[in-house]
């Protein structure tokens, strides 16, 4: 009997322990590894470029052909035409690598290692519809997208030691900087990470009126590969075929066209069709405001983004039936954007409605973080998402593309979820009924999760 009781004691530890979560996460994220099929898409295609015995003269050629015909994804495309011939390798480090976001966004944001936050962020990182990285291959995708996010993690470490005054080791600058390399040579993900060292710079210098040299690298590296990407010659050569295979009527649209584009339909994703991120990012914010502030006037402006999240998004068919409009509204979306017109009102519908939400988002978001720096911060990292998707309106692959541009931007909105859950702990949540909420919110959450989940292990 003693046995056992230490057995369920060391168990208990093992439970409540910070590291857990992680541990849970890593081993669904090797679960769903395990038997994923990897013969399709793109990675069919760079399986045959270097052939069974390529040589390094021949995966040199390719990347020259690459860069004068395609695209300045050099170092990109260099590991990934290796990588692609080890399955096995890329399974593992892919697996390490979801597992270090999750840890990555517990070491920036969860300051005190408390457990519920670190259960909010493996949360969060479930309702991510992690499908999107097989929309072109999983080794093609998640070495483009998910790769690149997971270095940028790495790239940033000195600037979260810089900011917390952490010591920081030339060791860790190093394998940061050789990261950061990687992250930047993904078009979006160098726009983010120039935003954030631009942010940080910009703090150091108001604080401590120097720029440290780590924000200086940073910053330089991240606006030498912008000045490459956009004079590589196969990016221009790329958007010229791109026209021609997939949006012909391109070229014909305005820069406010494109503009809008980019703008509706990045707030399409998550305002109008079913997304557990929006939704759980939504409870959050109703559940503060209510708790913060009893003016009733904030109350429905932080409700607003909650009951889309529902009524539009998680059962937007069941409410269809009910409230046929809701189809026109989410259906509004064309290849050249809501084709919104000036002179007729209606056409206005579909952008006014989705920037009505996001302002309600934005106030929602000043008035429950008690700390206007960090809301500022907030709104900051939601804008460098958004925006992050918004530019794909000047891209002619904006549709065939799929979802997975939107990683930056989902990955904005997680993060802001984790800071505003932090703000939840901060209250007892006994003393308010509105919290009630929680629970229910979560539990609905957590029936889409686990049918996504099952989805994923059927479908492989």
């Amino acid at each position: 009997m003693v046995y056992i009781a230490t057995i369920k004691e060391k168990m208990n530890k093992i439970i409540i322990s910070q590291y857990f979560p992680f541990v849970f996460w890593g081993l669904l994220v090797a679960l769903i590894h395990y038997d994923i099929n990897l013969q399709w898409g793109d990675d069919v295609y760079f399986a045959d470029v270097l052939g069974d015995n390529g040589t390094f003269e021949v995966w040199r050629q390719y990347l020259g052909q690459r860069y004068h015909n395609w695209t300045s994804r050099l170092i990109i495309e260099g590991v990934l035409v290796i990588v692609v011939h080890y399955p096995l390798l890329w399974k593992i480090i892919d697996t390490v690598l979801m597992i270090w976001i999750a840890k990555a966004i517990s070491i920036f944001f969860n300051d005190t290692k408390n457990v519920k936050m670190n259960w909010w962020i493996i949360l969060i990182m479930l309702a991510f519809p992690f499908e999107i990285m097989n929309s072109a291959g999983w080794i093609a995708t998640t070495l483009n997208y998910l790769w690149p996010l997971a270095f940028g993690f790495i790239g940033m470490i000195p600037v979260n030691n810089l900011i917390k005054k952490k010591k920081i080791s030339m060791l860790t600058i190093f394998f940061s900087v050789i990261a950061l390399c990687y992250a930047i040579n993904q078009e979006q993900m160098c726009a983010v990470i120039w935003a954030i060292y631009f942010l940080c710079g910009v703090y150091m210098y108001l604080k401590e009126k120097k720029l440290p040299w780590i924000i200086v690298l940073g910053l330089l590296l991240s606006t030498i590969s912008l000045l490459f990407i956009i004079s590589c010659p196969g990016n221009m050569i790329r958007t010229e075929q791109e026209i021609a295979t997939w949006f012909s009527s391109f070229r014909e649209l305005s820069f406010f066209n494109k503009l809008e584009m980019g703008y509706s339909s990045s707030l399409f994703e998550f305002f109008m069709k079913p997304n557990l991120v929006f939704f759980l990012f939504s409870l959050l914010l109703i559940v503060l405001t209510y708790y913060y502030n009893k003016k009733i006037i904030y109350r429905i402006i932080a409700s607003l983004p909650f009951i889309v999240s529902i009524v539009i998004g998680l059962f937007g068919n069941i409410f269809s039936l009910v409230f046929p409009n809701i189809i026109a509204l989410t259906t509004s979306m064309t290849e050249t954007g809501t084709n919104i017109k000036l002179t007729e009102m209606r056409m206005w519908i579909p952008d006014t409605f989705i920037t009505l939400i996001l302002v309600c988002i934005i106030i929602s978001i000043w008035q429950v973080v008690t700390n206007k720096k960090m809301a500022i911060v907030l709104i900051y990292i939601g804008a460098i998402g958004f925006v992050s998707r918004i530019i794909m309106g000047f891209s002619p692959t904006i549709w065939a593309s799929g979802t997975r541009t939107f990683i930056f931007m989902y990955f904005s909105i997680m993060i802001i979820s984790v800071i505003l859950f932090k703000e939840i702990l901060k209250i007892k949540c006994s003393q308010e009924r509105m919290f009630k909420i929680m629970p229910l919110g979560i539990g609905i959450a957590s029936i889409f999760i686990i049918d996504h989940i099952l989805y994923y292990i059927n479908s492989f």
